[in-house]
């Protein structure tokens, strides 16, 4: 066996012992892709090239770190620890490791930027476990109450936060006020005012904080995107999505969810504005508990929303917490000058046609795997972000539409449509 082959395999065997302890993940798709990654990293060509990333092209260089990166993403990373070089490896301190969790730690493992320094979470024997299965000698397990160690590390620039919603504000606040910049899942606070409050600290600091809309990175929403962007449609008249989960979430989860609209249908907000370019002046809402334990904690599992924006274009979100036939992810742009569409992805592309008629493949069977490239980009987005890019998503979008998912709950009690003011 040759040498590459020799460390190919070695990297798959690490994979393959960690998925065994990764509810959600498949063994044989993340043995490829850790195969695929050691491939990458041995057969790096020795001179700059043009890589490919979420559907845009950029130049690349190898850095004094022998990093591939885009050129001219790493600049000086000045913070409170009085650091002015560049990092050859970024530290990361990772807090939480449940379902989000879960696919930040492994995304960060097969990240060549990322020096993961600390896992964090309640259940310090699982840390312990995935950093012993991968041979993490530099990594150390830590429970919420020694996050202070992890937030004095000088060689911690980032934090990755992936806990419950209720945790986020004060972790942020703890993170930015240490120092470091900040990754967290959506939403960053419980509160409008709670996120008005991060990003106030997040100025203060000068430590970026992003807000992780992972949908805007996925490859094919970009392409739909940009192509909307210049004119391929026309003037853009309707906007539709659906999103629907496949697997009903636990009773456990949704209890400690902010809510459907505040957990699952801003992600849509956030992605119809995103195409748009504006913001709604008007939300309507209709949505129905179909699911007993849902209404019992006065949520609702299926919901239709209506937007009516200034340009008059309209956006309708379909939105549900369980679809028997997989996770259903489509989006839809309709103008003046035609339809553009971002299909459903299938397990794989197998067809099968027979007397019985035609039939494909299985839906990807959740977020963790119909955007698993997004969770990949956002991520170099967030590092790229660390030493000195541009975060692309805005602090006036977050709360946007935070703002919108909110008038979403609010127009589902009163019954009537909510109007909206911009400034």
């Amino acid at each position: 066996m040759s040498t590459v082959h020799q460390r190919v395999f070695v990297c798959e065997v690490r994979f393959a012992q960690f998925t065994e302890s990764a509810d959600g993940y498949s063994k044989k798709s993340v043995k490829n892709e850790a195969a695929k990654c050691m491939i990458d990293f041995l057969l790096l060509p020795p001179r700059s090239s043009c890589l490919s990333r979420g559907g845009r092209e950029f130049e690349t260089a190898r850095t004094s770190a022998n990093l591939w990166t885009p050129t001219g993403t790493f600049v000086e990373f000045k913070t409170k620890m009085g650091s002015s070089n560049i990092p050859k490896r970024i530290g990361i301190a990772m807090i939480g490791l449940g379902r989000a969790g879960n696919i930040h730690f492994s995304n960060c493992l097969a990240n060549r930027r990322v020096d993961l320094r600390y896992l964090v979470d309640y259940d310090v024997n699982k840390c312990q476990a995935l950093i012993d299965v991968n041979f993490l000698d530099g990594t150390q397990a830590l429970s919420p109450d020694q996050l202070k160690i992890a937030l004095d590390d000088e060689k911690v620039h980032g934090v990755i936060i992936a806990t419950v919603t209720s945790s986020h504000e004060e972790l942020v606040v703890r993170s930015l006020t240490a120092g470091k910049a900040v990754f967290c899942e959506k939403p960053l606070a419980e509160t409008y005012d709670g996120t008005v409050n991060c990003y106030n600290l997040s100025r203060k600091t000068g430590c970026p904080l992003f807000c992780a809309f992972n949908r805007r990175f996925d490859p094919t929403h970009c392409k739909v995107r940009d192509q909307v962007v210049s004119g391929v449609v026309g003037q853009v008249q309707i906007v539709k999505t659906c999103s629907r989960d496949a697997a009903f979430p636990s009773i456990e989860y949704l209890k400690t969810s902010p809510g459907i609209f505040h957990d699952s249908a801003i992600h849509d907000i956030d992605l119809t504005m995103w195409i748009l370019g504006e913001k709604p002046i008007v939300v309507s809402c209709f949505g129905h508990a179909f699911h007993k334990e849902v209404a019992e904690i006065d949520d609702v599992d299926t919901v239709a929303i209506t937007l009516k924006f200034p340009s008059g274009a309209l956006a309708l979100i379909d939105l549900s917490r369980h679809a028997a036939y997989g996770y259903d992810q489509r989006l839809e742009v309709f103008g003046s000058k035609g339809m553009m569409q971002s299909k459903n992805l299938s397990s794989s592309a197998i067809s099968v046609s027979n007397d019985k008629g035609i039939s494909d493949d299985m839906l990807e069977a959740s977020f963790k795997t119909r955007y698993q490239d997004a969770y990949k980009i956002e991520l170099d987005h967030f590092l790229d972000a660390v030493v000195g890019g541009d975060l692309k998503v805005k602090e006036d979008e977050t709360l946007a539409a935070c703002r919108v998912a909110q008038a979403c709950a609010d127009s589902i009690r009163s019954g009537v449509p909510v109007r909206l003011e911009w400034t």
